[in-house]
């Protein structure tokens, strides 16, 4: 798939992004807006701690899936010569709506987002999450582009 995310720093301690997406397979199509919230800033030796809430539209096959819910997250940013890399771990937990049907979900997310030394207008995602409960396991990697 392939995902269009504009996003917007309103604050330090707050973020919106908007998700536009098309792909193959059982999930043709997303929209979605995510709203970042920086509880405690990564700063000198304090890893960050933040929360994303979110809602997400997923058309699968000939249906319509919303999903509600949090992404509680920790992370820690480390920089060397002009590089950095940034691990994190995360509990989206939330709520699909699918069918007329609500069911709870719970997964583990782990990843990275890195910058190459040289490299300025683009990062790097690497992410694996896993089902604890109703939901998907996953791999996912990425690049973004920033202006």
């Amino acid at each position: 798939g392939f995902n269009l995310k504009p996003r917007m720093g309103n604050s330090d301690l707050l973020d919106i992004e908007g998700t536009i997406g098309i792909g193959t397979g059982g999930r043709g199509f997303r929209l979605g807006i995510d709203t970042d919230f920086e509880w405690f800033p990564d700063v000198e030796s304090q890893p960050g701690v933040a929360t994303s809430f979110f809602a997400n539209y997923y058309r699968l096959r000939d249906k319509g899936q919303m999903i509600f819910g949090a992404k509680p997250m920790i992370y820690k940013t480390f920089a060397g010569k002009d590089a950095e890399f940034t691990p994190f771990f995360a509990i989206p937990l939330g709520w699909t709506i699918y069918e007329d049907k609500a069911m709870g979900y719970i997964q583990a997310a782990v990843g990275c987002i890195f910058k190459p030394a040289g490299v300025e207008h683009f990062r790097f995602t690497l992410e694996a999450g896993f089902d604890v409960r109703n939901a998907y396991s996953y791999i996912s990697g990425g690049a973004t582009y920033y202006y």
